[in-house]
């Protein structure tokens, strides 16, 4: 939840610099941006390339295309994006700039990657903690060595309606018939 916030305050952060910049009143980091050869170019990369991220994160159901994937909240901002460039024309203070459009879409495409590296990272990780976690049947019973076998797949059931290579690339091992049993219920059940 606190990702969702992070991400909204850091749109409102955006918007009000772009309404800022629309008034012909370039706040200070803008303004030093600007003064270096290309750097707003660098500042529309990076400024939406950590809009994207947070918001990957925060939003992460796509839109498919075969095997391309993309949050649909990434294409509802290209095209916030393509619209805010274009309406550069009509400010006098403002001028429209196709590569700075193209710098913009490179970084959303590049924060939302980079969202989706994370989650797999994070996924992955916490997954490989719970195989290596030191629990036996024994020791806990079935129904305790289980619940942190099907935590890991409920993760990757979740995110894999999200980002869809990821759960095949790093599935969680299992080697106990309760353990398959647990998981092809619940993988089940993060299907249906």
């Amino acid at each position: 939840m606190k990702i969702k916030w992070l991400a909204l305050l850091f749109l409102l952060f955006v918007l009000a610099v772009i309404l800022a910049t629309d008034s012909g009143h370039l706040p200070l980091p803008v303004r030093i941006l600007y003064d270096f050869p290309n750097g707003d170019k660098a500042g529309h990369f990076l400024i939406y390339g950590l809009l994207a991220f947070l918001l990957a994160a925060a939003f992460p159901r796509p839109v498919s295309w075969g095997r391309l994937s993309i949050p649909i909240v990434i294409l509802v901002l290209m095209v916030f994006i393509a619209t805010e460039e274009y309406s550069q024309r009509f400010f006098a203070t403002r001028t429209a700039d196709f590569i700075d459009l193209i710098c913009s879409w490179a970084g959303c495409l590049a924060g939302s990657w980079a969202a989706k590296s994370a989650t797999h990272l994070a996924i992955s990780s916490r997954c490989a903690a719970e195989r290596e976690a030191p629990r036996s049947e024994a020791d806990h019973g079935p129904d305790v060595l289980c619940r942190g076998r099907a935590r890991c797949v409920a993760l990757y059931g979740r995110w894999e309606r999200y980002w869809p290579t990821m759960a095949s690339s790093a599935a969680c091992n299992t080697t106990s018939s309760v353990d398959n049993t647990v998981l092809s219920f619940t993988g089940t059940l993060m299907v249906g």
